[in-house]
């Protein structure tokens, strides 16, 4: 499979050198193992990363991290065709398109957030509650028929995301949820078998029915793809510090340690209720963290 891979939250450390600094897409063949970087024109807003992907006319649209966040539409070739400033996006996390318009999760103000590509309009499409801070962290959508499911970690019990472990999948439209006490779920992929999602804390891959359950050995298990009896599931490295406080994360505690692991993709094949291990393809010198992973 080939792969158009986001990384995000992406800088360098005295410790460590990055491969291609300003590079925040990467393409990925999940055969020959080959990695090609996407330097994209117009980075001069000091951008952190790219998070959300998805695919839109001939090419792709994509969230580029930055003090403001932008939207760009690039062709199939990443020649840059159109970008806009998003003005009510907060802290954006995965985006999907339908009907023509552009839905990103907007996690800083627990909201999705719909765009217009035709008006450059944007407008509060959902919103959890009244916060406009980030209570419950919004972050992953896709949409089943007329319907838009999302993904949230659900509240806080502490002061670190870590602490939340009852987190949920929501039908928006009637209020359902449909899925609860899930630790960090995140990436909602449609597939013709059916929905899938990650479950980035507990490392492991589920299908929406429960009849597929992959568990991922080690790394925080977020960006997902599936295609043709192939699985791809993005693996991150462990943050030094929390992204939410700022404060330094232990190291040494037992959850964070199981994500020290590097950031790369563990590829599989699938096999009816099971499935088999094929190879990890290492991207830790490009990034501590990705994403995105949709199929090209």
């Amino acid at each position: 499979m080939r792969l158009l891979v986001s990384l995000c939250n992406k800088k360098e450390s005295i410790k460590r050198k990055l491969l291609y600094p300003k590079v925040f897409l990467l393409e990925v063949d999940t055969e020959t193992g080959k990695i090609k970087p996407i330097k994209i024109r117009f980075w001069i807003w000091k951008p952190k990363g790219v998070t959300g992907i998805a695919r839109y006319r001939e090419g792709f649209v994509f969230v580029v991290q930055a003090k403001k966040h932008r939207l760009f539409y690039v062709d199939k070739n990443y020649r840059v065709k159109k970008r806009w400033k998003l003005e009510k996006v907060k802290d954006a996390h995965s985006i999907c398109v339908n009907d023509g318009k552009i839905y990103i999760a907007s996690t800083g103000n627990d909201s999705i957030i719909e765009f217009s590509p035709e008006t450059g309009k944007e407008k509060i499409f959902y919103r959890e509650g009244d916060s406009k801070e980030d209570t419950i962290h919004i972050n992953s959508l896709v949409w089943e028929k007329d319907k838009l499911i999302i993904s949230a970690f659900g509240k806080k019990d502490g002061e670190r995301w870590f602490s939340a472990k009852n987190g949920f999948l929501k039908n928006i439209h009637d209020g359902r949820i449909i899925l609860d006490s899930l630790f960090h779920p995140h990436t909602l992929v449609k597939t013709e078998e059916g929905i899938f999602f990650c479950e980035s804390a507990k490392k492991r891959v589920l299908s929406l029915d429960g009849s597929f359950i992959l568990n991922i050995e080690k790394g925080y298990v977020r960006g997902l793809a599936i295609k043709e009896g192939e699985i791809c599931v993005g693996i991150s490295h462990a943050r030094e510090r929390s992204k939410s406080t700022g404060k330094k994360n232990d190291l040494s505690d037992p959850l964070i340690r199981s994500f020290q692991a590097g950031c790369g993709i563990m590829v599989f094949r699938k096999k009816g209720k099971k499935a088999e291990f094929l190879k990890f393809i290492d991207l830790y010198p490009y990034s501590n963290e990705l994403y995105d992973l949709i199929p090209l």
